[in-house]
């Protein structure tokens, strides 16, 4: 018997979560597996006494993901936003491409239409804000992780507004042309950008108005009302009511309210989270999936392998750590309630079958399933994964992060952000403009193949050559100048985060600085032919733009390798400049010391001594059982024990009592690695920070 009051569907909701959650609190599950084992139960497709209205609790849920995008607003400024905004955009433009071109490749392969294949590859590029804020709230998450990994959820989310507005025109039978599309975008920016130019001017004065002359309570009802206010703007607009919410939220921030208002909401914004997890459990129709199970698995898997892939290779390209980046990855490994807005779309249009919709839930719960896992086991993935690189690679992926951190905190020489922006203009263009010839020598080769046909007769062999020849010629230019661009931005960024000496001077991170061009280079070119690949995936055949893209990164890897040879050389005399100053000085290095020997040895990581006591849990413990490197990113570079220097010592090399350990790394891996040499015993820290 089915419900149709609200007050009966959200008392049987709430009910039936309680106890399925109570039941997986007392087996140590998941608290989300209980909402969604509640939304099976209470859905239309199991035949129980009471079923909930689907209607009336989609309605309800969405006050949960309106009230959660609003509590992760009053987290952000407009300040921190825009700083994350270069990292965050990065990863984005990493895992979209790469996703897309993955579920693309996955819907060909079950026999599905180009079509059909579009929309399920669209819905695996979007996480959800539910699992991933419930994630990190379980995990207690540092603030500056929970920033990055929620600033790729608002980019996300403007890359499905447009994404959606695409894929509305195509399932109408419309034609998506260049105006189009840029009137979509400039449209979205419009919006933006007068929402917040006029919401900076009203939002903060008027809610510290408030506060002056009323009581928390009306603090956070007109908050909450400012939220349904610009959520209700947004979707006047045509875009996602998260979206309004989230600005709102950024515009409450702003006015300094956003802490004491974020802890007043949060119950409010608990209790309609879990109904938001129970109606995603009601969707899933247990016959439609089992039909399609292969197709279930098979895009389980690109979301839990590809996503977390995708958002790590994102999240190191951009100098964030191994550690920080798996988990990143895996934090963002699943998909939510814009997925299912997108496979909406299709099948209410007729444009896909009506298989795809419980497919996109069945894959979400699935993901919604192990995501808790996952992230618990990101630690141990992480050091796994280090530990099994080669030893060159280990130097490399420590030194990495070292270079970026200094570059992001302007230590070095500034980089013009206007001539960086322009080159990232042009290599835009070149994107644009190679995947536009690549698309529409596709589109029209039968076409033309008529016409040349006609010409020179029925030589199909010939024919198709002369067609591949000039798309070739046709799209080299802007091939090159990908390939040139990225270069050139590889070279300044490289430039400023190690600069060239002076004239007259020797110029000791020359291999540093050209290891960190080309992998800069390397990374800039998977991101651009990804992209290149996206957007010509539905035209071309399935592997040929990949096969051109795996030669053209395989020879620059090569040239990787190289460096990355060099950089263990320079390292390793690097450690014997330090086993000297440790040999001179002996076990008491002052910070000046330590500051002279950075100078000496650009590119080589934050150098930090610390002397090991007799209580410190390190003392009899090999370097391969610690395993410091792997665990905290930090690299032993020199040992000093009584006056004998171990330089780069061996992973058998057994700590003792009254040892001098060089580490180097970024500030925050020196900063971990003294942490687990300490143990919870003391350690005596012979230079500080």
């Amino acid at each position: 018997m089915g419900t149709h009051n609200p007050m009966e569907d959200l008392a049987l909701v709430c009910c039936t979560a309680a106890l399925t959650a109570v039941l997986c609190h007392r087996l140590r599950q998941p608290l989300v597996l209980g909402y969604l084992l509640a939304g099976v139960l209470v859905g239309p497709h199991v035949t129980l006494i009471f079923n909930a209205n689907v209607e009336n609790v989609r309605v309800l849920s969405e006050l949960g993901v309106t009230l959660l995008m609003f509590s992760i607003g009053l987290g952000f400024t407009l300040r921190r936003f825009t700083r994350l905004l270069p990292t965050a955009g990065a990863m984005v433009a990493v895992s979209v491409p790469l996703l897309f071109a993955a579920g693309f490749l996955v819907g060909q392969a079950f026999g599905w239409t180009p079509l059909e294949s579009i929309f399920a590859a669209a819905t695996l590029v979007i996480s959800s804000s539910m699992l991933v804020e419930r994630a990190l709230r379980d995990s207690k998450s540092r603030p500056e992780f929970r920033e990055l990994v929620f600033g790729v959820m608002v980019i996300e989310d403007l890359v499905v507004v447009l994404l959606l507005a695409v894929l509305t025109a195509v399932a109408s039978g419309s034609d998506v042309s260049a105006s189009e599309l840029s009137w979509t975008v400039a449209r979205l920016s419009g919006f933006l950008a007068a929402l917040v130019a006029v919401g900076m001017y009203v939002v903060p004065p008027m809610v510290r108005a408030v506060a002056r002359v009323a009581s928390p309570e009306v603090n956070v009802v007109a908050s909450v009302g400012l939220c349904f206010a610009f959520s209700w703007l947004a979707h006047a607009a045509g875009y996602s009511v998260a979206l309004g919410a989230f600005l709102a939220g950024m515009l409450v921030a702003e006015s300094g309210a956003g802490g004491r208002i974020g802890t007043l909401i949060t119950p409010l914004r608990d209790l309609f989270a879990a109904v938001f997890f129970v109606s995603v459990g009601m969707l899933l129709d247990p016959a439609l999936v089992v039909e399609n199970l292969g197709a279930v698995f098979a895009l389980l898997a690109v979301v839990l392998v590809g996503r977390a892939g995708a958002v790590f290779l994102g999240a190191f390209l951009t100098g964030h750590g191994i550690h920080e980046s798996v988990r990143a990855g895996l934090t963002l490994a699943q998909i939510g309630e814009f997925s299912f807005i997108i496979a909406a779309v299709g099948v209410q249009s007729g444009a896909v079958g009506e298989f795809l919709y419980p497919v996109a839930v069945a894959v979400a719960v699935l993901a919604a399933m192990l995501n808790p896992w996952l992230v618990r086991a990101s630690p141990w993935i992480a050091e796994a994964f280090e530990r099994n690189l080669p030893e060159r690679m280990r130097t490399f992926v420590s030194l990495y992060a070292t270079w970026l951190e200094g570059w992001r905190a302007g230590k070095q020489n500034p980089l013009p952000r206007r001539r960086l922006w322009r080159m990232f203009a042009w290599l835009a263009a070149d994107v644009l403009l190679l995947a536009g010839v690549i698309a529409n020598a596709a589109i029209w080769h039968e076409e033309l193949g008529g016409l040349l046909s006609r010409q020179i007769g029925d030589r199909p062999d010939l024919v198709r050559g002369l067609i591949v020849g000039c798309a070739t010629l046709a799209s080299l230019p802007f091939g090159l100048g990908l390939l040139r661009m990225g270069a050139r931005i590889g070279g300044l960024i490289a430039e400023s985060a190690l600069p060239l000496p002076e004239a007259t001077r020797v110029d000791p991170a020359y291999t540093p600085r050209r290891a960190l061009a080309i992998a800069l280079e390397c990374g800039i070119v998977l991101v651009a032919g990804l992209m290149v690949q996206a957007i010509t995936q539905p035209f071309v055949p399935p592997l040929g733009g990949l096969i051109v893209l795996s030669l053209v990164l395989g020879a620059l890897a090569f040239s990787f390798w190289r460096r990355a040879n060099e950089l263990e050389g320079h390292v390793q005399a690097g450690a014997q400049i330090i086993a000297a100053a440790l040999t001179r000085t002996g076990a008491t290095i002052p910070t000046p010391s330590i500051e002279d020997l950075e100078q000496m040895l650009p590119g080589i990581g934050h150098l930090s001594m610390l002397g090991l006591s007799s209580q410190s849990l390190a003392v009899g413990r090999s370097l391969d059982a610690l395993d410091l490197q792997a665990r905290t990113g930090a690299c032993v570079v020199a040992i000093d024990r009584e006056g004998v220097v171990l330089v780069q010592p061996e992973d058998e090399e057994v700590l003792r009592s009254g040892d001098v350990i060089a580490l180097s790394g970024t500030q925050d891996a020196v900063r971990e690695a003294a942490r687990l040499l300490a143990e919870a015993r003391e350690l005596e820290v012979t230079s500080s920070f």
